[in-house]
Parts: structure tokens; sequence; C-alpha cells
């Protein structure tokens, strides 16, 4: 009988400690995802217009006439809720063809 009880206090402790675990490990996850949206805002286009053009056509998939209206528009949005990754490579590719872009973690 006392083997039996022992057993059982020793498989609620287990199990108590590992869903305790779990739920800290879910809570981990889920600041870690609200910490991977980003928003990126156009500032300014710099020297090179065409450049800049070409690349919000390119990389946001819009006509031309849509990146003419968010260059008469600045500062605008350009993306939202994007991956850490798809707004370093936006972010990139817009500096390099001479725009000021602000990255805002969300």
């Amino acid at each position: 009988m006392k083997k039996v009880t022992l057993l059982l206090l020793f498989a609620v402790a287990f199990f108590s400690i590992s869903y305790a675990q779990s739920s800290t490990n879910k809570k981990y996850i889920d600041n870690s995802i609200k910490q991977a949206i980003y928003d990126i805002t156009l500032k300014a286009v710099g020297q090179n217009k065409p450049a800049v053009i070409k690349v919000l056509i390119s990389k946001l998939q819009i006509t031309e006439t849509q990146a003419h209206a968010l260059i008469n528009n600045m500062p605008a949005i350009i993306g939202r809720g994007l991956s850490k990754a798809d707004a370093t490579a936006l972010e990139t590719a817009l500096v390099q063809a001479g725009a000021t872009v602000l990255v805002k973690a969300n």
C-alpha cells in the first residue's frame, strides 16, 4: 500500500512539473511570435526615385501607379505584420535603392 501511494504521489508531482514547464514554454513561444511582427514605413525616396519604384513594384507586387501613390503620400506604411526576415529583406532592398525606411517592431 505504501508503494502504491508513493508511486501515485510521484506520478502527480511529475505530471504537475511537466504541465508547468509546457505552459511556461507556451508563454515563451507566444511572446516570441508577438515580437516577430514588424511594420515598415517609407520615409524618403532619396536621389534614385526610379530604383525605389522598381523595388516597390517587385517586392510588394504592386503596379507602377500604386508605387507612385505611395511615394507621393510619404511617410507611408508599406508593410504590416511582416516577419523579421521579410522586413529585413524589404528594408535592405529599399536602402540599397536609396530610400529611407523605418522598421518598427510590434
